[in-house]
């Protein structure tokens, strides 16, 4: 009997499981199979708190020895826990991965766009929560130490310092004098004046910053490991020996405990508490974690779009808001925010992002994908209005395994103005970026 109960990728349906594949793969014919539709919902509403943290929909058919189930995913990665309906402990784990399509590892293609887009908010804890195989699933610790570095430089610019309380002899008494340990020497004449005192000197080496400098050395192994795909660990390797360099003469100080005191600058507690993930990496639990894509797919599209305005000699404006006045209920809008705008000599474009499987089920006549997909054109035409010009340009992103454009017209009767919307499939891959960014420079000139 393994563990992992389920592993599928995001934005995807699992195969449908039937009465005796649920009975024998799922629960490990462990549940009663007279009373199987009764394991089932019990089932779904034990784990229903794992299942809206993972974005995971559970859909049952049927009845009887007719009864099926599928999973199916969202826009959410990561693992959790699922308890079983025969006796209510967590013993399986459910594993959701990234959706790449050139079949590499889809976490070290994740991260790798991570850490192109300097994006550091995605993963997310359920504390409460534990897995039963936290070596095999949780998520990968080069990516914390990654993050840990770029927190280190921030933290090294912002030159922490702090009092140290330090032993040195002085050539005349202080307030700070040891006169016990001088009463000791002063029998020695080279000794008589030397006085052994302590005295508050405030320094960048203290004792702190030394143990912040030792998880620095943490990191840096975690990143020269084997295991760190190629490309990221020859990337990193000038950035690391900088950070390294700048720290040369901090004596690293072992600890296994970070404190973290309401004193401390922003930027040292964030440093403080990304330390903490990297000391205790080797832990043998971790709790159930996700990471939004769409936020992730959402900066990889204002990434690339930045890079295409600025090579039209434009400006690109992320998540602007439009704000409304006037009357407006308790329910209404405060503003509107378009994902993107990018204002170039030829005009404006309005630009958002969506991740969803739209361009992934390309042929479906599904009911679902039609009303998302109105929503979502409503949503950027809405944005074209604020354009004055007759002629305006929105642009719609999806994630496709190419770089895909269809290109739509809307014309009103009523007067010589058009919106013309650009349907764009962005390949979510770090290879293809030169070519989309390309492809989107050609689509707004």
């Amino acid at each position: 009997m393994g563990k992992i109960f389920l592993q599928m990728p995001c934005l995807s349906e699992s195969k449908i499981y039937t009465d005796r594949q649920i009975h024998e793969d799922l629960f490990d014919k462990k549940s009663d199979y007279r009373y199987l539709e009764s394991s089932i919902q019990t089932f779904a509403d034990i784990n229903r708190d794992v299942f809206d943290f993972a974005g995971i929909r559970v859909e049952v058919s049927g009845s009887g020895k007719s009864i099926s189930i599928k999973f199916i995913t969202s826009g959410y990665v990561g693992a959790i826990p699922v308890r079983m309906p025969y006796d209510g402990v967590s013993r399986k784990d459910i594993q959701i991965l990234p959706r790449f399509e050139n079949k590499k590892d889809g976490y070290a293609e994740l991260f790798k766009i991570l850490d192109k887009i300097d994006y550091s908010d995605e993963l997310e804890y359920m504390n409460n929560r534990y897995l039963n195989s936290p070596f095999q699933l949780k998520p990968p610790i080069f990516n914390e130490a990654m993050e840990y570095i770029k927190l280190f430089e921030e933290a090294y610019r912002y030159r922490w310092r702090k009092f140290e309380n330090i032993k040195e002899p002085l050539k005349k008494p202080s307030s700070g004098t040891d006169w016990n340990e001088y009463a000791k020497n002063s029998y020695d004449p080279k000794k008589r004046l030397e006085y052994p005192s302590r005295r508050n000197v405030l320094s960048t080496n203290h004792k702190e910053w030394q143990e912040l400098v030792y998880v620095l050395n943490l990191a840096c192994e975690v990143l020269n490991d084997q295991a760190v795909p190629v490309d990221i660990r020859v990337g990193y390797q000038r950035y690391l020996n900088t950070v390294i360099y700048n720290v040369r003469n901090i004596k690293p100080e072992p600890t296994q405990e970070i404190i973290i005191h309401a004193k401390d600058p922003d930027c040292i507690k964030r440093l403080k508490r990304q330390a903490e993930i990297i000391i205790h990496k080797n832990s043998t639990t971790c709790a159930a974690w996700r990471m939004d894509m769409s936020k992730i797919f959402e900066r990889y599209a204002q990434y690339l779009l930045k890079k295409s305005t600025e090579e039209l000699a434009g400006r690109e404006y992320n998540n602007p808001k439009i704000h409304a006045r006037g009357d407006r209920m308790r329910w209404g809008l405060k503003y509107l925010e378009p994902d993107m705008v990018s204002v170039i000599s030829n005009g404006i474009v309005f630009a958002d992002a969506k991740y969803k499987a739209h361009l992934y089920s390309y042929d479906s006549d599904s009911e679902l994908l039609k009303e998302t997909f109105r929503s979502d054109l409503h949503q950027i035409v809405a944005y074209c209005a604020f354009e004055p010009a007759d002629n305006k340009k929105g642009m719609l992103f999806y994630p496709a395994p190419e770089f895909k454009k269809y290109e739509t017209l809307f014309e009103t009767p009523l007067s010589s103005a058009n919106v013309r919307i650009f349907l764009c499939g962005i390949p979510f891959c770090d290879e293809k970026e030169e070519e989309t960014v390309m492809k989107l420079k050609d689509i707004m000139s």
